[in-house]
């Protein structure tokens, strides 16, 4: 199976919309067979080998979840319903329930009529790109037989995960011990999604007062709110005395801060204040963070002032997963807001690192304006354009000639970044350099070559700049 690649999975999972390919329910049941077999084969032979399945509150969720235990407990193994839960606890409880498998069902931040199927093995870890080629080949190549040869007899059962949303926030409270949080009034943006069951009571159990919106279950606002779009909670944030916006994505695996003053502040300036603060108190392995390409210059610029580090790795939780791995570090994110504490769970988790941000903000007596005031970013401009296919960038002669052609005019000044989105039909174009009007015509430019090359419509958006 060496070099097997059907593209089934992107960089974080299966996505797509329910009824269409790859998340028609025959596809959903085949990937609900192949889930089990995979457990089977590289279970550890446990008498009733288990898996966890959990849900944020997307359109279909459910009648995923129903086809995914139907075909799972066909092969003879048991599934425990974790019910609306985040992304990051599902993690969790596979790793204290010392379950085979976990299955979320979330397509994250994605729009309101898509879902999608994250995958993560027995340790709580998302799945290597090998395991995930595996899974694919057994799809496509409807292996039947088991490793003994025979079939399974007893079909498994069903149970619902009593207390998992208790067990999951009992965690969450056990990485900030002692953390008191009653002088501290929070602005929350659950974004109708996972968060909204959980994360108000965590942070009124620690002693927050919190005006929270968004937080009823309703799939179909996926998009209105949360780390979606921080507007409705920076309309709410305005507000006198309240110290901090917390903006949560549908799976809460993400976090977007918004300050005192109603600045957004995204994955690079959590990252740096948290790099920086364990750096003071001497508890940052290597002082070495790991963040990807897309991340601001500005970033490595705040750490090297403390004699920090940064290594950056392809765009991706589970390559920063791997890098931290291996070199035995602790804290790595993206400038999307997800951010990996080793330490506690080896997926990315909103909620941690709002606790993290807020245990900082407690300690420094500072304002979160003040503590942001650690890293200066350099001039970024980044556009997403919609393409019909994905085609190397340097087969197409004139975006490769239109791409050297700027990079000699930035030469060591600047940087272009352009990637596929791992994810979605899209290019994003990130251009980085010292002047926001050269860097704004070098990405605008750019975008067009790509939107005339190999671009399509999108409910005509012709691209995002953020």
């Amino acid at each position: 199976m060496e070099g097997f690649i059907n593209g089934f999975f992107g960089t974080d999972g299966i996505r797509g919309t329910p009824g269409e390919y790859p998340l028609t329910d025959g596809m959903i049941f085949k990937i609900g067979i192949s889930i089990a077999k995979f457990v089977h084969y590289k279970g550890e032979n446990k008498e009733a080998p288990k898996v966890i399945i959990g849900r944020d509150c997307r359109l279909k969720g459910k009648r995923i979840e129903s086809i995914l235990t139907d075909a799972i407990t066909f092969y003879g193994i048991d599934v425990l319903l974790a019910d609306i839960i985040t992304t990051p606890g599902v993690s969790y409880l596979v790793i204290d329930g010392d379950a085979d498998m976990g299955i979320m069902i979330s397509s994250s931040h994605s729009n309101s009529h898509e879902n999608g199927i994250k995958l993560f093995n027995a340790k709580g870890f998302k799945l290597l790109r090998s395991e995930e080629e595996w899974i694919e080949y057994i799809i496509f190549n409807s292996i039947i037989n088991f490793p003994n040869g025979t079939q399974i007899q007893d079909k498994g059962k069903v149970n619902v995960l009593r207390g998992a949303q208790s067990k999951y926030s009992n965690f969450l409270m056990s990485t900030v011990r002692g953390l008191n949080l009653k002088n501290i009034t929070i602005g929350l943006d659950c974004g109708w999604g996972a968060a909204s069951q959980i994360a108000p009571k965590v942070l009124e159990d620690l002693g927050a007062k919190v005006t929270v919106m968004n937080d009823r279950p309703l799939g179909g606002n996926a998009t209105l709110g949360g780390g979606v779009n921080t507007s409705y909670l920076q309309k709410l944030t305005i507000k006198p005395k309240i110290n901090m916006g917390i903006a949560f994505d549908g799976d809460a695996d993400r976090v977007l801060l918004v300050d005192e003053k109603n600045n957004i502040l995204d994955g690079d300036t959590i990252l740096a204040i948290i790099a920086n603060y364990l750096i003071t108190k001497d508890k940052l392995p290597k002082n070495t963070i790991v963040s990807t390409i897309m991340s601001n210059n500005g970033l490595k610029k705040s750490l090297k002032k403390h004699s920090g580090h940064v290594i950056s790795t392809k765009v991706g939780d589970k390559y920063i997963l791997d890098k931290l791995i291996k070199e035995g570090l602790i804290l790595g994110g993206e400038q999307s807001g997800k951010l990996i504490f080793l330490d506690y769970l080896p997926t990315s988790d909103g909620l941690i690192t709002a606790l993290q941000i807020l245990k900082i903000l407690i300690e420094s007596e500072l304002t979160l304006s003040e503590l942001a005031k650690c890293i200066e970013k350099t001039p970024q401009v980044i556009i997403d354009v919609p393409v019909r296919e994905k085609k190397s960038f340097a087969s197409i002669p004139k975006i490769a000639e239109s791409l050297d052609l700027f990079k000699s005019q930035l030469r060591d000044k600047g940087r272009i970044v352009l990637r596929y989105s791992g994810t979605k039909s899209l290019v994003r174009v990130m251009v980085e350099g010292k002047k926001q009007i050269m860097i704004e015509n070098i990405a605008n430019s750019l975008a067009a070559q790509i939107k005339k090359e190999i671009g399509r419509t999108l409910n005509g958006d012709n691209g995002i700049r953020y």
